[in-house]
């Protein structure tokens, strides 16, 4: 406001209300090498300054740029390698909205089924933005059959998001996002995602550049050496992660139908040459099955489409349509399980528990029943163990769907051991149950309607409510309308119903209780020195690394990071809770079993009628 008027507060900085093209050329007059000033910061500079500047005491040197340079770089022309870029064909041109059809769909319909997949659609008559988004899965067997596909896979995605910088670039600037990700672990590996989202008028020109591009990518070798290197250092660099993290990923490993360990992936990647990775890569499109789902300002003609482009360019590379891909099954725990996978940590002096609740297969009773006793006990969670037990600073607790099957999970990293933090855990729970009891019906109805607001409440942008839409149809469940139905079951809970299910599927000794317990557990002592945390090179060694990554910048350590041995470390844990310890996680998996794929809450075969 000291800038601008209260009316151009908001357009002030980007809004050019008036066009003065002599103010603009005369501005320009100015830029010229006679003007010019160069400035250089260096330590090279040390002997040859002659200044001091008087306040921080910097030595400088003011020098005269040569006459002779002057005059070169005023007649120097115009140049043939710098020019300014083609016109962006991605900016939009066209900003009207659709009118709202006579008998608008709430919810995203089936409008196109063919031999490659199916098409979900939705025009968007409440944000009234010239806007869409598109997303599509193209799944294949090819991406996750073995170890050395799933790298393959991975780094394919890596090496196409950096070649294609500077196009999506232009899109960019144009107001237009895309991205594209092997799909996120827990359902499938089996796909690749491709999402674009922006202005509707110029959606399909980024969509068809993108898919051209995909379907006949081939990697520059110097960008794949590269990158491999790179990815060889994440996937070693996982051991000196944050123990938290790491349990996160051994629970995908171990409940998850089929889940590659680090190591495997790291044993398969030497392996993998630039032409062996050339020769791999086209099978990505041999065999594909495609879900897709358009949102936004598009009428239904122009959503059918976006599949069409996606299905000719699969068809240029002669791919062929394969059956709808399920989605990977989730361990089914036998009723009184106690069991323990224990993992050691050579870098961390925190070690980390998180343990996990299996409960049952989902439905809105059991999925609301859930959530409610998480959203009653998640503050007391924090306070009880961070708080007043000080057993660590990360602590929480939530509710797990994985592959339809619901659970709970709490997760605790502490310096403290994992047979005490484990305890901890359960007299928690055990605590849990006269607290719920004790709550008045007021303080009931509060937390349930609180629970019921923060479901009903409505995504902000389109990218927000089409994002909601499509990760039903991602999980394969299509359960659209699955906050109203979900919190009608809620408002149906009582106290009494709560205490049931925790005394059932949560307390020792209850009917359904089925508990799984990770531990990884720190082998650093106690008075080792903290350090920088050490990255390990593609031939093993360590060398130190100060980049950025997803992990904390300092790390404590008592040695280098070395990688442990591959196969399973699962010494017993003495828990004094009698748990099983898994040692083999093949074997647990063969033993257990897995529950059925998710159940699928509509019809997926009948197309809707174009009106």
């Amino acid at each position: 406001m000291q800038k601008y008027a209260i009316p151009e507060v908001l357009t002030g900085p980007v809004l050019l209300s008036e066009y003065q093209p002599e103010t603009i050329t005369d501005l320009l007059s100015h830029l010229t090498p006679d003007k010019l000033r160069i400035s250089i910061l260096s330590k090279s500079f040390k002997d040859v300054t002659m200044q001091k500047e008087p306040i921080y005491g910097i030595d400088y040197a003011l020098k005269p740029i040569p006459e002779g340079v002057i005059k070169a770089w005023s007649d120097a022309g115009q140049s043939s390698v710098v020019s300014l870029p083609p016109p962006n064909e991605f900016i939009p041109e066209h900003f009207e909205l659709l009118s709202a059809p006579e008998n608008t769909q709430r919810l995203p319909a089936l409008i196109r089924k063919t031999d490659f997949g199916r098409l979900w659609y939705l025009q968007d008559v409440v944000h009234k933005l010239p806007k869409a988004v598109a997303f599509f899965e193209l799944c294949s067997p090819t991406v996750y059959r073995d170890p050395i596909h799933a790298n393959m896979a991975h780094l394919f995605v890596e090496l196409f998001r950096d070649s294609i910088n500077e196009v999506v670039y232009m899109a960019e600037l144009s107001g237009m996002k895309y991205l594209i990700e092997q799909s996120k672990y827990g359902l499938t590996q089996s796909s690749l995602q491709l999402s674009v989202r922006g202005y509707d008028d110029k959606l399909d020109v980024l969509l068809k550049i993108l898919m051209d591009k995909l379907v006949h990518f081939k990697p520059d070798l110097n960008r794949f050496n590269v990158l491999k290197e790179v990815y060889g250092r994440q996937l070693k660099n996982f051991f000196a992660t944050e123990p938290n993290r790491q349990s996160t990923w051994y629970f995908n490993v171990l409940m998850s139908e089929i889940c590659f360990t680090k190591e495997a992936l790291m044993e398969t990647l030497n392996d993998l040459t630039y032409e062996k990775f050339s020769a791999m890569a086209p099978d990505l499109f041999k065999d594909v099955y495609v879900e897709g789902f358009v949102f936004g300002n598009v009428s239904r003609k122009k959503a059918e489409s976006f599949l069409e482009e996606v299905e000719s360019s699969l068809r240029s590379v002669n791919a062929k349509p394969i059956a709808p891909v399920d989605r990977m099954r989730l361990v089914k725990l036998a009723e009184g399980s106690e069991l323990v996978y224990h993992r050691e940590n050579e870098v961390h002096k925190s070690s980390s528990v998180t343990t996990y609740y299996q409960c049952a297969f989902e439905n809105p009773r059991m999925n609301m029943l859930l959530e409610l006793f998480e959203q009653i006990t998640n503050e007391p969670c924090f306070d009880i163990l961070r708080t007043k037990e000080q057993l660590g600073y990360i602590v929480f607790s939530q509710v797990k769907n994985v592959s339809g099957v619901l659970g709970l999970q709490v997760l605790v990293q502490s310096h403290k051991s994992p047979e005490h933090v484990d305890e901890r855990i359960e007299s928690f729970l055990r605590e849990m149950q006269p607290f719920v009891a004790a709550l008045t019906d007021a303080e009931f109805a509060t937390h349930v309607e609180a629970l019921a607001v923060r479901r009903l409440e409505k995504p902000k942008t389109i990218a927000q409510q089409a994002t909601k839409f499509w990760n039903e149809i991602y999980v394969r469940q299509y359960n659209f309308d699955r906050d109203a139905t979900e919190v009608a079951e809620l408002r149906k809970l009582t106290k009494e119903d709560l205490n049931g299910f925790i005394t059932e599927y949560l307390l020792p000794g209850g009917k359904q209780r089925k508990k799984f317990t990770i531990h990884i557990t720190s082998t650093v002592p106690a008075d080792a020195v903290s350090r920088k945390r050490p990255s390990v090179d593609m031939e093993g060694t360590d060398s130190e690394e100060t980049g950025d990554d997803d992990s904390e910048d300092d790390i404590e350590m008592a040695q280098s990071a070395e990688l442990p041995p591959p196969g399973d470390i699962v010494s017993p844990v003495k828990t004094g809770n009698k748990c099983d310890a898994i040692r083999d996680i093949e074997h647990f998996k063969k033993k257990m079993g897995f529950h059925p794929v998710p159940p699928v809450y509509i019809d997926i075969d009948t197309v809707l009628p174009d009106q």
